[in-house]
């Protein structure tokens, strides 16, 4: 059985004492093995709370997400986890470790999970020679230029085990050059390892690299 995950009428409110804020509207949607899409639309749309949503961080008002044909709404905590580990995750804040090594940084995930850190270094030197870090490997990320930081967040992306890679304004901070770099780099190496990929970005130009771009459009998802 294929990897998947299913939105199923998924609409979202926040509350407040005094007020409703509607952010989605019966969202349906299905995300398959090797498949690209990008998501676009104004800030605030909820762009962000839509991708939470699917990767299980954040519970619908109502409707279901369904995963690998479970509702995730019937999964207790410790299972919810354990499922997440199928996904990967690259925002526009990195999350690295300043005083460590862009290899020590790449690998954490990987030995949180118990994994061979032999394959998994043979892998990440693979990536990293690829993004043009081959000669930053033992550099201290604190060290390193935005547009490089970048490239170890989408290295260590793609060094997951998991299935799908979750986007969120991965090049928003970047200068023209490097965003093209990771943008092009992204896409490839994606495809090429057969895993599925969900992007949130302003620009339409990268949107349209997807498989299929959707556009949060009054609160509900439009194929583009």
């Amino acid at each position: 059985m294929s990897n998947s995950v299913i939105l199923k009428n998924v609409s979202k409110t926040f509350y407040s004492p005094s007020s409703a804020v509607h952010i989605l509207k019966d969202i349906n949607l299905t995300i398959s093995e090797g498949v690209s899409m990008s998501i676009t639309g104004p800030s605030g749309c909820g762009k962000t709370t839509l991708l939470n949503i699917i990767s299980t961080l954040e519970a619908p008002t109502s409707g279901s997400v369904i995963v690998n044909g479970i509702p995730s709404d019937t999964l207790s905590d410790k299972k919810l986890s354990h499922l997440r580990r199928s996904f990967s995750f690259m925002f526009q804040k990195d999350f690295l470790f300043s005083s460590w090594t862009v290899l020590e940084n790449v690998l954490l995930p990987i030995l949180i999970l118990g994994k061979s850190e032999n394959n998994a270094r043979t892998k990440a030197l693979s990536i990293l020679t690829r993004l043009g870090l081959k000669d930053r490997v033992d550099a201290k990320t604190k060290t390193l230029s935005l547009g490089e930081r970048s490239r170890v967040n989408l290295t260590r992306a793609l060094l997951s085990d998991g299935w799908l890679i979750f986007a969120d304004e991965p090049t928003g901070s970047l200068d023209p050059e490097n965003a093209k770099i990771v943008e092009n780099e992204l896409f490839t190496l994606v495809k090429e390892s057969g895993k599925s990929l969900i992007l949130v970005t302003h620009s339409a130009e990268l949107a349209k690299k997807a498989d299929i771009h959707y556009e949060i459009k009054d609160k509900s998802l439009l194929e583009v």
